[in-house]
């Protein structure tokens, strides 16, 4: 069985909608323009259970035609798993998790091939992997220097020439040793 935490994530709307905010914050109607496919109702569901289970905060609210408006932001580590979160996982829990995430990869792709014209955005896309020989400290120091690059961008709100665009990683050791096994 799957934590929770990764049960919540690997659910496309719930996935869509923590990618969209990034490190904004936004309105359910804001979300609404950016996921139009999504029924509002149903937006509105999972941005409740996001909420519910800490993965999205508040982050101000106004009032608005005789209704509470509220602004959500995720919450401090809500949009991702961090490694405690991982591990415990069995090698079968992983593979679930993994096939979710390349799973959403692919439908993202598709969509990308299927709505875009690619003659006048031909280097809109790239997909690359690169092999790294990093000491655990190296490791470290990598990662978050790729992290406070992202967030530095992920922070920059929509709209005028922005749309959003998608990075996807995946870190894992290209080999393992004797001792991994």
């Amino acid at each position: 069985m799957i934590p929770r935490k990764a049960e919540l994530i690997i659910h496309p709307v719930r996935l869509r909608v923590l990618r969209l905010l990034g490190d904004r914050e936004m309105t359910v109607e804001e979300m609404h323009r950016h996921l139009g496919d999504v029924p509002i109702a149903t937006l509105y569901r999972h941005v409740n259970t996001l909420t519910e289970n800490h993965m999205l905060q508040v982050a101000g609210q106004q009032r608005k035609r005789g209704t509470i408006e509220k602004r959500y932001a995720l919450a401090p580590g809500g949009g991702t798993l961090q490694s405690e979160d991982v591990k415990y996982f069995t090698h079968d829990e992983h593979r679930q998790y993994f096939t979710a995430f390349a799973a959403h990869l692919l439908q993202d792709f598709n969509h990308y091939l299927d709505h875009c014209n690619l003659d006048e955005t031909p280097n809109d896309i790239g997909y690359h992997q690169n092999s790294l020989f990093l000491s655990p400290g190296e490791q470290k120091e990598f990662v978050q220097e790729v992290q406070a690059l992202v967030k530095r961008y992920a922070a920059l709100p929509a709209g005028n020439d922005r749309r959003q665009m998608l990075l996807s990683t995946i870190f894992m050791p290209g080999e393992c040793h004797d001792d991994e096994t």
